[in-house]
């Protein structure tokens, strides 16, 4: 049985794989020949712009803030540029602003929360959810080479704090 780490080094393969493929027909050299030099860079440019778009992390976020707050944001934005930090104006609205964010965090964290706990039926998953921990996908041993594999990655930094904490015998200084 195939554990979930596998399967989304499977997924993230054809997911290169797939896009490799839609590069290489967009730079296909017949056709590169036949265009401008502007037209290959706008060409180039909409390329990395797709590859980044797919491969961000932001484009999965869920939006936080409501119009209300983002408008507020940008009126806040506005009178910094206006150099007007020390208006009462300005001091209004960055306090409608952060009070408005904070109530739009709030929220979401409810709805977050709500629809773990009625996806999962439970509260462990609900906190394992919400703390967000990271875990260490890569490792980079002292000779350079750099691990993927967890139980390589166990194994190293089991030797390393064997190494760390195992006293060494030094000679006498006396």
């Amino acid at each position: 049985m195939a554990s979930s780490r596998d399967k989304r080094r499977t997924a993230v393969a054809i997911c290169n794989q797939l896009r490799q493929t839609e590069v290489n027909e967009q730079f296909d050299t017949k056709q590169l020949q036949q265009k401008t030099i502007d037209s290959m860079n706008i060409i180039i440019v909409k390329t990395l712009k797709d590859a980044v778009e797919s491969y961000s992390s932001r484009s999965k976020e869920v939006d936080k803030f409501s119009e209300n707050t983002k408008n507020l944001l940008k009126r806040r934005r506005n009178l910094l540029s206006q150099n007007k930090r020390n208006t009462q104006e300005y001091q209004e609205v960055n306090k409608a602003a952060r009070e408005s964010a904070k109530e739009d965090i709030q929220l979401h964290n409810e709805r977050i929360s709500r629809r773990t706990i009625e996806e999962f039926k439970g509260i462990k998953v609900f906190r394992r959810k919400m703390t967000r921990k990271k875990e260490m996908i890569r490792l980079k041993r002292s000779n350079g080479i750099i691990m993927e594999n967890r139980e390589e990655i166990l194994k190293t930094v089991e030797e390393f704090y064997k190494d760390f904490y195992t006293s060494k015998k030094t000679s006498d200084l006396t």
